[in-house]
């Protein structure tokens, strides 16, 4: 695991964000897919909910050019674990950076799924702990 990824990883397990449903987050990733920020960065038309997987962590996988799978475990069915996949999906297509997926580029789209699709206040308290932890970011941050 590269130490930028341990780093958000890391932080992330401080945040304590509520737990919602499967089919509330379907509806939740159907919105999101919708919205201009998301269309003007994205191929991906769809974003399926796969909830309960044992075993793992969450992740997403493209199922094809206009589809993308979102796999929760049990105790990562919420938004900022979503934010955190839904970051990965739209930076598919960018060149690879010196930490594989969770590259500073990675980061900086993160920090605007979270300010866009969960709150600004919780973008800063992130990009926050990102500052304190060293975790690079590209775009300016919030």
């Amino acid at each position: 695991m590269s130490k930028q990824r341990y780093k958000i990883y890391k932080i992330e397990e401080d945040y304590n964000p509520p737990s919602t449903t499967p089919e509330a987050m379907q509806m939740w990733f159907d919105w999101v897919v919708k919205t201009k920020f998301w269309r003007d960065r994205s191929k991906v038309k769809h974003v399926k909910v796969v909830f309960p997987v044992v075993g793992k962590m969450s992740g997403a996988t493209k199922d094809g050019p206009h589809l993308a799978k979102i796999d929760f475990g049990v105790f990562s069915l919420n938004q900022l674990s979503a934010c955190h996949e839904l970051a990965h999906i739209l930076t598919w297509d960018a060149e690879a950076d010196d930490e594989g997926d969770h590259g500073p580029r990675f980061v900086g789209m993160y920090l605007e799924t979270v300010k866009r699709f969960y709150g600004a206040e919780q973008a800063k308290l992130l990009q926050k702990d990102f500052d304190e932890k060293g975790v690079k970011y590209t775009g300016g941050g919030i």
